[in-house]
């Protein structure tokens, strides 16, 4: 059988946008991956702030940037699991899912910094090899209590100056969001009226 190897890009996808599907085929062509495959948090351990929209959404939304591209999938094994994910488990699964899959996690370099808070790290540094989205000209921050085995690949990612908090600011605020996602994406935002501020009732 032979072995493929598989990158796991997990994260909330609040929305999905350019960056993310950037960052994605960076680490795929640059890591020499078969596939990458999108896993959408319920709720991030590490995150404070609940999703802006439910999980069945950042799905739908996130299947329609990556439709038509055969190198990307979107897992669905976190969303299905419900509360906090934590990335130990969902290997675990894609271990038994994908037995003869060699795996590969992406992470973002402030990510690489914290990955001694991450649980059971010791047997995760043995489930999979890290790769380091990393701004090209910066150094990797040092991993504090770096775990014995932590293999980490960095490499450097085409930069987008976009984030999902930004495009849930511009929104709510009803300033365009066109040319910071996918078309199919802005367009899905707009006729379904996501991240819209709640509007308030009016009285006489």
């Amino acid at each position: 059988m032979t072995t493929s190897r598989l990158g796991i890009f997990g994260g909330s996808f609040d929305p999905v946008h350019l960056g993310h599907l950037l960052a994605a085929q960076d680490a795929l062509e640059q890591a020499d991956l078969d596939e990458v495959v999108f896993m959408p948090t319920a709720q991030a351990p590490l995150k404070d702030r609940a999703p802006g929209i439910r999980g069945d959404q950042r799905l739908a939304l996130l299947q329609l940037a990556i439709a038509g591209d055969p190198r990307f999938s979107v897992s669905t094994l976190e969303l299905e699991r419900g509360g906090v994910s934590y990335t130990i488990d969902t290997v675990r699964a894609l271990r038994t899912l994908r037995p003869h899959a060699e795996l590969f996690w992406i992470i973002g370099a402030d990510q690489a910094g914290r990955l001694a808070q991450w649980r059971d790290i010791a047997t995760l540094v043995e489930l999979v090899q890290f790769i380091v989205l990393a701004r090209p000209g910066f150094p990797l921050p040092a991993v504090a209590h770096r775990p014995p085995g932590l293999r980490l690949l960095p490499i450097g990612v085409h930069e987008l100056a976009i984030s999902s908090s930004e495009i849930r600011a511009r929104i709510a605020a009803g300033r365009p969001v066109r040319y910071f996602l996918p078309a199919a994406v802005a367009d899905c935002i707009e006729r379904d009226q996501l991240y819209r501020p709640h509007p308030h009732a009016h009285t006489a």
